[in-house]
């Protein structure tokens, strides 16, 4: 499977410094959504930093500069509710998408959310998605 870099007017993220890019917490249980998920994120310009579980995203999100968190709401150990709950806690700015096979969600969940996807979803649909809450550089969001 050859991947490419998703083309968004505007955007000039995938040319800038390693160090300007914004940094995505990816986190999934299944190994080849999550390696598919990173690499399309890394192609369209950002930093990824992937977890397997609840408990290793909390981990990563405490040790790392995390501009969004990108999550996967049916993981064993702790389900995407769960973390975001925590991860709320841990700082409360930091914007959060649930991603799910499922069509609706407990509303509690929903609440935590910035936004809640549907899995499998267009790549360049679910790029915009992350674009439109990560702030430009005047603090403003996309």
């Amino acid at each position: 499977m050859a991947f490419e870099s998703i083309p968004i007017a505007g955007s000039d993220l995938h040319m800038r410094d390693p160090q300007q890019r914004k940094t995505i917490l990816c986190v999934d249980d299944e190994p080849i959504g999550l390696m598919v998920r990173a690499k399309l994120l890394e192609m369209s310009g950002f930093s990824v930093i992937t977890g397997v579980d609840g408990p290793t995203a909390l981990e990563l999100f405490r040790a790392n500069d995390v501009d969004i968190v990108l999550l996967d709401y049916l993981m064993p150990r702790m389900h995407g509710g769960e973390v975001a709950r925590e991860l709320r806690a841990i700082d409360p700015k930091t914007p959060i998408i649930i991603l799910s096979a499922y069509l609706s969600l407990p509303e509690d969940v929903m609440r935590l959310a910035d936004l809640c996807l549907v899995k499998g979803m267009p790549p360049k649909e679910l790029v915009e998605a992350i674009r439109s809450l990560l702030p430009y550089e005047d603090g403003e969001t996309g």
